[in-house]
C-alpha cells in the first residue's frame, strides 16, 4: 500500500540485495512510514553500451535498466526518494550508509552517544562498506538457502579465512566492550554497542552469510548472531524473501 507523501525505497530482490537489507531494516526500526520499490530480477549479468551517449556496461534485463535509471542518476540501488518540502518532486538518496546517515540526522541514537564509542561505531561501519571483500565476492547473500560448511572452498579462496576471522574478532570484541562499560550495559539488547545501532545494519547481511554457509563462528559471535536473526526487522526481511522464487545464476 502506498503511502501518501512518504519516502520510497528503491531495492532489488530481498533474498540477494544485501545493500538493500541495511537501510530497509534501519527504516523498519524507526517506524518511518515509507514506500518501497522493488524489482526481483532474473539476471544480474551485464553487456558492453552500444550508445555513445551510455559508455560501458549494461543489465541484459532491459526492464531491470528501467527501473535502475528511474531511481536515480547513479542507476544503482538503494536509493531514497525523499518528497521535497516545497513539494517539486523528490531529491534522491543513494548508497547504503548515505541513506543510514541521512535518517540519523534526524534520529541520533541510531549512532553512540559516548564519542568514543561513535567513533568506533564508525570506523568499523566503514570497513564493512569498503573491506571485507573476499568474503562478500566469495559468499554471497542468499537468504533461501543453506549450505554445509564447505573446508576445501574455505581454506582455498585468498582472503576469506582473515575475513570471517576479523568479522570473529569484531562481533567478540564488541559484545565484550558492551558487557564490560556500565554506560553501554545499561541498555544492553544484545547488539554491537548494546542497542541498535547503524553498525549492526551494516553487518546484518553479514550474519545472513555465516548462516547460509554455515561459517565458523566462535560461541561468543555466535550469540550476537541469534540476536540479530531475532530482530524483528530483520525476521520480516528474511520471511519476505523465503517467499521470492525468482533465482540467479551463479549467484
Amino acid at each position: 500500500m502506498s503511502t501518501t507523501n512518504a519516502p520510497t525505497l528503491f531495492i532489488l530482490n530481498k533474498n540477494y540485495s544485501s545493500w538493500s537489507l541495511r537501510p530497509w531494516i534501519v527504516l523498519r526500526h524507526l517506524g518511518i512510514p515509507f514506500n518501497t520499490e522493488i524489482y526481483r530480477a532474473e539476471d544480474f549479468s551485464t553487456k558492453p553500451s552500444t550508445d555513445p551517449a551510455r559508455p560501458g556496461l549494461v543489465k541484459n534485463d532491459p526492464q531491470l535498466e528501467a527501473f535502475l535509471s528511474r531511481a536515480g542518476p547513479s542507476r544503482k540501488v538503494p536509493a531514497l526518494h525523499v518528497p521535497r518540502d516545497d513539494g517539486l518532486g523528490v531529491f534522491v538518496v543513494h548508497e547504503s550508509l548515505s541513506i543510514i546517515e541521512y535518517l540519523a540526522e534526524d534520529h541520533p541514537h541510531l549512532w553512540p552517544t559516548n564519542k568514543r564509542h561513535r567513533a568506533l561505531a564508525r570506523s568499523l561501519a566503514l570497513e564493512m562498506h569498503a573491506g571485507l571483500s573476499a568474503l562478500r565476492n566469495y559468499y554471497p547473500m542468499n537468504i533461501r538457502q543453506q549450505h554445509e560448511f564447505d573446508e576445501a572452498r574455505f581454506h582455498s579462496v585468498p582472503g576469506i579465512e582473515a575475513d570471517v576471522s576479523r568479522v570473529n574478532q569484531i562481533w567478540i570484541q564488541c559484545r565484550a566492550a558492551v558487557l564490560a562499560d556500565p554506560e553501554l550495559a545499561a541498555h544492553d539488547e544484545g547488539f554491537l554497542f548494546g542497542r541498535f545501532t547503524i553498525v549492526d545494519a551494516m553487518f546484518a547481511p553479514v550474519v545472513s552469510r555465516f548462516t547460509t554457509y554455515r561459517l565458523p563462528v566462535e560461541s561468543k559471535a555466535k550469540e550476537y548472531m541469534e540476536t540479530v536473526l531475532s530482530f524483528k526487522p530483520m525476521k520480516e526481511w528474511t520471511a519476505e524473501a523465503k517467499k521470492e522464487v525468482q533465482i540467479i545464476k551463479e549467484d
